[in-house]
Formats: C-alpha cells, sequence, structure tokens
C-alpha cells in the first residue's frame, strides 16, 4: 500500500465543512483504491483584529474542520502586511518541520495541493527535504492564474523541484509553462464527480424533488462569491434573463466576499453555503446551470451539473472548454459578456436537450477513475526515485 502525506492549502473548514469536496472526494476516492491518505491542512490562523477585518469583508476564518489534521500558520495583523504573499524560508522551515511531526510516520511521498498562503507546494519540498521523500504538486486555477502570476519567482521552485505538476487541465498546465517555461514532468489529473450524488430525480431512491417543467424555470449559480468566479455578474444577468423571462427564478449557491453585495440584489434567491446533498439537489431541479467566471482550472460544478442531466452555459476561459460537451455551452469572454451569458441562457432555455447524453459524459470523470490516474503518477514517481 502506497502511504502518502497530503499537504494542502485546500480544505473543508469550520464554517463551512462542504468547502473544497475535490479535496475531501479525493482522499475517499484514493483511499478505495488501495492508497494511505493522511491530509495535513495548512489552516490559517487569524489574530482577533485581523480576523474580525477579514470577516467583515467575507472571508471565512473559521480553520480547518476536524476531519482533516492542520497546522496552523499563524497570521496577526503584523505578519499579514510583512509576508504578504511570500511567507519567508524560516516561516516555511517551521510550518515544515510541524506537518513532520503531526504525521508522526514517514510516508512513502508527499502530495501538495495549492500554492496559496502559506504555500502548500513549498511546505511539501521543504518536507521532501527532511524526510527525503518525493513530493508532487497539484495546482487547480486561481493559485496558478493569479497566486503564481504575481509572485513567479517565489513560487518556481515548488513547481521545479517536485517530482510531478499535476494541473487539472490542459489550459492550467499552458499557464504553468507560460509563466515558468517548459515543464516535462507536468501532467493532467482533473478533478471528478460522484454520480451517486449527483444524480438525476429518476436515478434515486430519496423523495422527489423538483424537476425542471415542475414549476418556473430556474437558473442555478454554484461557486464562490468572488469575482473571479463572476459572481459580481449575477445581478446583471438575471436583470436581462428576466427582462425577456419575467417567471425566471434565479438561485445562487455559496459564500464569499460578494454575499452582502448580492444579497441587495433584485432578482437573485440566496442560498448561501450549502451541504453537498442541498447542492445536488438544486443541481437535479435547475434547467440550467450559468458559470460566468472570469477564470477558471477545471470547474467541476459543470460536470456536477452534466451528471444530474443539467446543461451549462459557461464563459470560455481557463479549462472550461475541456469540460463543457458542446462549443455552443461555452460564451466569448470580453466586453459585452453579460448579455451575451444572459442571452445563452435564454436560448438554453428554449432549446431541448438530452440529460442521459450529458450523464453519461460526467461518468467518464467519476473520483475512482480520477484516484486510479493519481495512484498511477504516485507508482511512477516512486520507480523512478
Amino acid at each position: 500500500m502506497v502511504r502518502v502525506l497530503m499537504v494542502t492549502n485546500l480544505f473543508p473548514t469550520r464554517a463551512n465543512p462542504s468547502a473544497a469536496t475535490f479535496i475531501t472526494s479525493r482522499v475517499e476516492a484514493l483511499t478505495a483504491c488501495g492508497v494511505d491518505v493522511s491530509p495535513v491542512a495548512l489552516s490559517n490562523h487569524y489574530g482577533r483584529l485581523n480576523g474580525w477585518v477579514l470577516g467583515r469583508a467575507g472571508r471565512d476564518v473559521s480553520g480547518a474542520d476536524e476531519t482533516f489534521g492542520a497546522v496552523d500558520y499563524r497570521r496577526t495583523l503584523w505578519t499579514t502586511l510583512r509576508d504578504r504573499r511570500c511567507p519567508s524560508a524560516r516561516v516555511i522551515r517551521a510550518l515544515a518541520r510541524e506537518v513532520v511531526e503531526a504525521e508522526g510516520g514517514v510516508p512513502d511521498l508527499i502530495h501538495a495541493h495549492g500554492m496559496f498562503v502559506p504555500a502548500a507546494g513549498l511546505v511539501a519540498r521543504e518536507v521532501s527535504r527532511l524526510l527525503d521523500r518525493p513530493y508532487l504538486l497539484s495546482v487547480h486555477g486561481t493559485d496558478v492564474n493569479v497566486v503564481l502570476r504575481a509572485n513567479e519567482d517565489y513560487l518556481a521552485p515548488g513547481f521545479r523541484d517536485a517530482a510531478r505538476v499535476l494541473c487539472v487541465s490542459q489550459a492550467l498546465r499552458e499557464s504553468v509553462e507560460s509563466l515558468l517555461g517548459p515543464l516535462s514532468h507536468a501532467a493532467v489529473v482533473p478533478n471528478g464527480v460522484d454520480p451517486a450524488l449527483f444524480a438525476p430525480v429518476s436515478d434515486r431512491d430519496a423523495p422527489r424533488t423538483p424537476v425542471p417543467g415542475d414549476g418556473p424555470p430556474r437558473v442555478l449559480f454554484v461557486g464562490r462569491l468572488e469575482p473571479v468566479k463572476g459572481a459580481d455578474r449575477l445581478p446583471a444577468i438575471a436583470r436581462a434573463v428576466q427582462r425577456v423571462r419575467p417567471e425566471v427564478v434565479c438561485d445562487v449557491v455559496g459564500a464569499g466576499s460578494l454575499l452582502a453585495g448580492l444579497s441587495e440584489a433584485d432578482g437573485l434567491r440566496l442560498h448561501g453555503a450549502l451541504p453537498h446533498q442541498k447542492v445536488a439537489e438544486l443541481m437535479r431541479s435547475a434547467d440550467v446551470l450559468v458559470v460566468p467566471s472570469r477564470s477558471e482550472g477545471w470547474p467541476t460544478v459543470i460536470l456536477e451539473a452534466y451528471a444530474c442531466g443539467t446543461p451549462v452555459i459557461a464563459t470560455d476561459v481557463g479549462g472550461c472548454a475541456e469540460v463543457v460537451r458542446s462549443p455552443t455551452a461555452l460564451v466569448e469572454a470580453g466586453d459585452g459578456v453579460v448579455q451575451r451569458l444572459a442571452d445563452a441562457v435564454l436560448g438554453q432555455l428554449e432549446t431541448p436537450h438530452d440529460g442521459a447524453d450529458l450523464r453519461d459524459y460526467a461518468l467518464g470523470f467519476t473520483w475512482e477513475e480520477i484516484a486510479r490516474r493519481e495512484r498511477e503518477h504516485y507508482l511512477s514517481v516512486l520507480d523512478r526515485a
């Protein structure tokens, strides 16, 4: 059995246990295919003043929930101003020692997820040195498109020294290589979907939930309420859609810094962050999912909608083109994108779709399959070590 120490910036939190489902689902699937995974979250621990300020701005400052082991990076107002996005080598070494102590044993390899603050890839690099074990680095989107772009020199060693760099899409790999140059040890492993949870109503024994056609048309958004996810575009999209179809209901699921502003917007029905089961129910009842992102690595939410038989309209950014079933579901980014998204949503509401075909497509990306591919990379790295 392969023993993996997972060091991650992405994890469920006390305030939102449903966060980072692509990490928790990955751990479960890897375990099921014979990999012994020990996850350790690099959890930001904020001082009282810093936590209050960030909490007022909509940031989740609650820390990792009890399902993951955690090492705290203490972020007072002073350390936040001092370190910004680049904690010192001394801080990274200290965190790495804490991770080793938390693990308590020696794994076969280390797998880092994320390059946020403090960068899991840099901490894993130091853990690798301490334990004399190889490490892999997985990146998911914003950690490349925003964070790496702003801190290239600081983060580059975490990419270059990894035994393998796993990107969730080919577009993300190209973004990494556009900044750091060709990486022969890079590969693509996307995130997956749980087809048992995300399934059409007819596939489940649960009590019947509303389905498309049962009531007013439903447009759904699921994601972080942040500009990078295009959440600020939702009021204008809703207005443009409801100007033509006043009966349309626009459901919004998620939390983030834009929540307060969106709560004051007309035409939206906000649900906040929801458990996976509730998200799946809304997916099944939606007529179309809208993904208005400005940047994406691999938007798993698209696969979740497809697994429910629900069509998607998305901006053509990042890895979206690698996930969507049809090019007609993509909307060109740039000026006028809000109206184009609204027009595409209205068009989809008038267009019959084959839900079974969408689900069959999503079944090619089950977590079982993703875990198998990731395990193959583990074995390949160990063979070379």
